[in-house]
């Protein structure tokens, strides 16, 4: 498997691996409420791109 090579002091996501672009949105909860794409969270565990966490989002919900 061909796994995204991580540059040094990039964030990358802790669930697929993707870099993090340099014009990447934020997470703001708004997004999941009006339904727009989501951006990146950051958090003390690590970063999720938005894809990952739409995914986690519906996981959670049951869907």
């Amino acid at each position: 498997m061909n796994r995204p090579t991580i540059s040094e002091n990039v964030p990358t996501c802790v669930e697929c691996g993707v870099e993090r672009p340099k014009q990447a949105k934020d997470y703001n909860p708004m997004q999941a409420i009006i339904g727009a794409e989501l951006g990146w969270y950051s958090g003390s565990d690590g970063e999720l791109c938005g894809p990952c966490l739409s995914a986690l989002m519906r996981m959670a919900n049951g869907r």
